[in-house]
């Protein structure tokens, strides 16, 4: 049971770190750059988020068996789907005074890859954690864990500074 135990906490660290720290980070770097963009409310939010975390588990997989070009075409059939809202511009209520305000499709879109960019980022440091732990790569683990952090701090530092600034203008 302890031998089985020992193999199964890396998985448990990579498949941890990529879902719930990335979530975390993804979730409040997202909302921060749609609130900038005029969106601070959005409707079902939850199924994106419940999307990430799916994907980041299909991710690491992919990576896990060698399939690493599953990724990018799961994210060509997800750019295709989105392809006409991301051109046109939006209408949407404005939370402030009900009116309708337009939002330039393409500012959807960045908010689009940014956050897909930080999960499949996310993904890849989960399964080389994975990798590495296995290993007994500690210095690698911890060192790439880390910085993935203070980065993903920083992002997410520069993006709030960034949407308080355009709500205060």
């Amino acid at each position: 049971m302890t031998e089985q135990l020992l193999r199964f906490w890396p998985y448990a660290i990579g498949y941890g770190f990529a879902l719930i720290v990335g979530q975390i980070f993804i979730g409040a770097i997202a909302k921060c750059m749609y609130t900038e963009i005029g969106i601070p409310n959005r409707e079902h939010a939850f199924h994106s988020m419940i999307l990430g975390l799916v994907e980041r588990v299909m991710f690491i997989a992919s990576l896990q068996v060698g399939i690493p070009q599953f990724i990018a075409i799961w994210l060509g059939i997800k750019t295709a789907g989105g392809w006409k809202h991301w051109t046109e511009e939006c209408l949407i209520p404005s939370d402030r005074d009900g009116k309708e305000i337009k939002i330039l499709g393409r500012h959807i879109f960045n908010v689009f890859l940014t956050a897909q960019a930080l999960s499949i980022g996310f993904a890849g440091v989960g399964w080389k954690l994975i990798e590495w732990l296995n290993k007994g790569a500690w210095a690698e683990a911890i060192t790439v864990g880390l910085s993935v952090l203070i980065g993903a701090t920083i992002l997410l530092l520069m993006v709030r500074s960034n949407s308080k600034e355009a709500t205060s203008a």
